[in-house]
């Protein structure tokens, strides 16, 4: 199987194309995909083999574990390369902007399993939660079960920290936008789980909420910045992980990723190594258009502390 994925083969490719058009013909190639123009330099994801976790192995351990593990790699994206590469800790893959002939040299690493392209997405849009989750059912069938002692983070555009039905406990950014420019869409989602409105209550308004702000607040973004928010949240000690965001594009060295649209898309690869460190991952994604309605259902009533591993929900 190749190393290089379809949107960065399609990319370099259009690239090669470009060169008979000049130098602005290849710098706009460079920034439809989000690249640095000035240098030509394209966003890429590295990936690396899988470290797993070791058994009851926590996440700081685990974490220093992989920082080793990618350090060589990182030291010669940034040393060498002049990349200014990141790590991705939960996906056990380095961020970096490479040109294509570093992209060509990293084909024939040995601890290079896999490259793909890093571009700016747009979010497909989430409506009738509630509706979906059958909330009314919930609260007759557990009146007193409000979500409190237990830390959720919500992985989206931002919610609104000022809004008078939530109450974020903490909020971070890690698509460089300010956490002070909330998106629409995200502050749906973190009410959808956490609004303490007495006529629109969430699913559990009595959760610690922390805002984890992985996209613009018009729904843009990066995947890389999506599993840097991952890192984040379990660091923050988050116990559950909400994303309900979908893509056109899931990358391919995410499982199950095609770097196309496909029927059932999975997110599941992007937080794969986040299993064991944040009791229970909730992901409601769609990679195409058509309206999502499969969000977890029953599955919302189960307390998150009494299981100690991930659980997936596509």
């Amino acid at each position: 199987m190749s190393r290089v994925g379809p949107l960065l083969g399609d990319a370099l490719g259009r690239m090669v194309a470009a060169k008979n058009g000049g130098p602005q013909a290849a710098a706009f190639v460079v920034a439809d995909v989000g690249g640095d123009e000035s240098s030509g330099r394209l966003p890429v994801v590295v990936k690396l083999p899988t470290l797993l976790p070791q058994n009851q192995e926590r996440w700081q351990s685990y974490r220093s574990r992989v920082h080793s593990y990618m350090a060589n790699v990182h030291d010669m994206l940034n040393r060498v390369m002049g990349a200014n590469a990141s790590m991705l800790y939960s996906a056990n893959s380095l961020q970096a902007n490479l040109s294509p002939d570093q992209v060509n040299l990293l084909m024939s690493h040995q601890q290079v399993e896999h490259l793909e392209l890093d571009p700016v997405v747009q979010v497909v849009q989430m409506d009738d939660a509630l509706v979906d989750i059958e909330l009314a059912a919930l609260r007759g069938t557990h009146p007193n079960l409000d979500g409190s002692g237990v830390t959720v983070a919500v992985l989206d555009s931002g919610a609104d920290d000022q809004h008078p039905h939530l109450k974020v406990k903490q909020s971070y950014s890690t698509c460089g936008e300010s956490t002070n420019i909330p998106g629409s869409h995200g502050t749906h989602c973190a009410g959808s789980i956490a609004s303490r409105d007495s006529v629109y209550p969430g699913v559990a308004p009595g959760v610690d909420l922390l805002n984890i702000k992985v996209l613009s607040a018009n729904g843009s973004g990066k995947h890389t910045d999506i599993l840097k928010g991952i890192d984040q949240a379990i660091d923050a000690g988050a116990q559950v992980i909400s994303i309900s965001i979908g893509f056109n594009h899931l990358p391919t060295w995410s499982m199950e990723g095609t770097g196309g649209a496909a029927p059932t898309p999975r997110y599941r690869g992007l937080s794969a190594r986040a299993e064991g460190h944040a009791p229970w991952v909730f992901l409601s994604c769609r990679q195409d258009h058509r309206p999502q309605r499969r969000i977890c259902r029953s599955r919302l009533t189960v307390n998150p502390r009494a299981n100690g591993r991930s659980h997936y929900s596509g």
